[in-house]
């Protein structure tokens, strides 16, 4: 015994009865079924595809001129009304740049709060703190004796300071400036 239904799109699907529940199902043939179904309903989209593509264009060859003009009119007032928006922000920038010192290409928002906000985060990275100015390292340190000290001096100094390297240094130095 099998049982047949009717399926509201017009197909008949027939199910085999199971004696004692017990008999073995054909996976091959549940699949083929399955893929046949499938490509019906593929075959039923493409052509709703294609009738509502005709559709589209008999609505548009249908438009008079005057709507065709209406919706030129409308995109070039979206595109003008863009463009004001940009400049105006980018003038907001400008001021806001102005005012905190944070430069205008970093500064993000689209209204003058927006961008006063971001330039009040910025400006901590943007503003620099003068530097106290630094000692000159050489006052407090010049040499007791006014004049330059000589080199035989220098050598002198350093062998009673027993720094044998800096005693090498010099006499290197006193050897070269006498060839």
């Amino acid at each position: 015994m099998s049982d047949t239904t009717e399926q509201p799109n017009g197909d008949t699907v027939t199910t085999p009865a199971e004696p004692n529940g017990a008999a073995e199902v054909d996976y091959k043939a549940k699949y083929e079924e399955a893929l046949a179904h499938s490509r019906t309903w593929e075959q039923r989209a493409k052509g709703n595809k294609a009738a509502a593509d005709e559709l589209e264009q008999l609505k548009e060859a249908q438009k008079t001129a005057e709507e065709k003009q209406a919706e030129q009119l409308a995109a070039l007032q979206r595109e003008n009304a863009a463009f004001k928006a940009e400049k105006q922000q980018a003038a907001w920038a400008k001021d806001v740049s102005t005012a905190t010192g944070v430069p205008a290409a970093v500064l993000r928002g689209s209204t003058l709060e927006e961008l006063q906000a971001h330039a009040e985060l910025l400006k901590p990275a943007y503003t620099k703190e003068p530097e106290a100015p630094q000692p000159v390292p050489t006052i407090g340190n010049q040499p007791q004796a006014p004049g330059n000290v000589s080199l035989p001096e220098q050598i002198a100094a350093a062998e009673a300071a027993g720094n044998p390297q800096l005693v090498a240094a010099l006499k290197a130095m006193q050897l070269g400036t006498t060839s």
